[in-house]
C-alpha cells in the first residue's frame, strides 16, 4: 500500500512538473507576442501569425483565434493521427490562448522594429522550446504539418512546417503592402527556431568519456559508487606494448563531466581520458527530449 501511494506521489509530482512546464512556455510565448511581436505587426508564421495577421487587420481576438483554429486541427489529428496524439498539446493550446488574452494589455516597451524582432523572435523560441521538452506543442503549424506529411510522406515534419510559415509571412507582406514585415518576420522565426535548437540539443547532449588506466577497476568502482552512473569495460591492446587491458567507456550529463574527471585524477592522475559529445543518448538515465 505504502509503495502504491509513493508510486502515484512521484506520478502526481512529474505530471504538476510537466504541466508548470508547459505554463511557464506558454506565458512567455504570450508575452512575446504581446509586448514585442504584435505591436509591431511582425508574423513569426503558425497560426499564431495568423491570429496575429487577424488581429491587426480586424482586432479579432488573438486567444480566441487560436483556439477557433486549433480545435479542427486538434480533432483530426487525434483521427488521423492516433489516440496518443497528446494531452499535453490540447494544454498547451489552450494555455497559449488564455494567456495571449491575460498579457493583451501589457505595453510595448521598445518602438524599434527590429528590437522587437529580435527579443520577441527570441523570447518565442525560449518558450517554444522548453515547451518541446516536455513533449508537447502548442499545436498550429506543428499539427498541420504532422498531416501534411501523413498524407505526403516524402516530404519531412520540419519541411512542411517551413513551407507553410513561409506561406504566411509571405502573404502578411502582400496583405499589408509591406514586405519589410515579410523580412521581419522570416528574421523572427530564424531566431526562435535557433533558440529552440539550442534548448533542445542542450538536453539532449550528454558526454561520452573513454579512460584508459592501469587502475580501471578502482576508477569503475569509484564512479559506480560515487555517481550511479553505468561504466562498461571495453578490451582493448596497446599497439605500442603488445598488452591487453581494459577501457572504459561512461555517459554522463555536461554538469557531470568535472566531478567524473575529478574522481579519474584521485584514482589516477596519469589516467588517458577522452571525452567527446554524444548528441543523443536514451536508456536508464537519460531522458530523450524530442527534436
Amino acid at each position: 500500500m505504502e509503495k502504491q501511494k509513493s508510486a502515484k506521489k512521484r506520478v502526481f509530482l512529474a505530471n504538476c512538473k510537466t504541466y508548470g512546464i508547459i505554463t511557464l512556455g506558454t506565458l512567455l510565448m504570450a508575452v512575446s507576442l504581446n509586448m514585442f511581436l504584435v505591436p509591431k505587426s511582425i508574423v513569426a508564421g503558425g497560426v499564431t501569425g495568423i491570429a496575429t495577421l487577424l488581429y491587426n487587420l480586424f482586432r479579432f481576438p488573438m486567444g480566441l483565434t487560436i483556439l477557433l483554429i486549433n480545435i479542427p486541427l486538434f480533432l483530426i489529428g487525434l483521427k488521423v493521427l492516433g489516440g496518443g496524439f497528446g494531452f499535453k498539446t490540447f494544454y498547451g493550446t489552450l494555455a497559449l490562448s488564455v494567456f495571449l488574452e491575460v498579457t493583451i494589455h501589457i505595453p510595448p516597451i521598445t518602438n524599434d522594429a527590429t528590437l522587437a524582432t529580435i527579443a520577441g523572435g527570441a523570447l518565442m523560441g525560449v518558450g517554444l522550446g522548453i515547451v518541446f521538452l516536455t513533449g508537447a506543442t502548442t499545436g498550429g503549424t506543428d499539427v498541420a504539418a504532422r498531416l501534411m506529411h501523413k498524407l505526403l510522406p516524402f516530404v519531412d515534419v520540419g519541411q512542411w512546417i517551413a513551407a507553410i510559415d513561409f506561406v504566411i509571412i509571405v502573404l502578411v507582406g502582400m496583405l499589408f503592402g509591406n514586405y519589410e514585415l515579410s523580412l521581419y518576420g522570416l528574421l523572427a522565426v530564424v531566431l526562435s527556431t535557433y533558440i529552440i535548437d539550442l534548448i533542445l540539443e542542450g538536453a539532449n547532449f550528454a558526454e561520452l568519456v573513454y579512460i584508459l588506466s592501469p587502475r580501471h577497476e578502482e576508477i569503475a568502482g569509484r564512479i559506480l559508487s560515487s555517481m550511479s552512473r553505468g561504466v562498461t569495460g571495453l578490451y582493448a591492446t596497446g599497439m605500442y606494448s603488445g598488452k591487453d587491458t581494459k577501457m572504459l567507456l561512461c555517459v554522463v550529463k555536461k554538469f557531470e563531466l568535472q566531478k567524473l574527471k575529478r574522481i579519474v585524477s584521485e584514482v589516477d592522475e596519469k589516467a588517458f581520458i577522452i571525452m567527446t559529445r554524444a548528441r543523443k543518448v536514451s536508456g536508464e538515465g537519460f531522458r530523450v527530449y524530442p527534436n
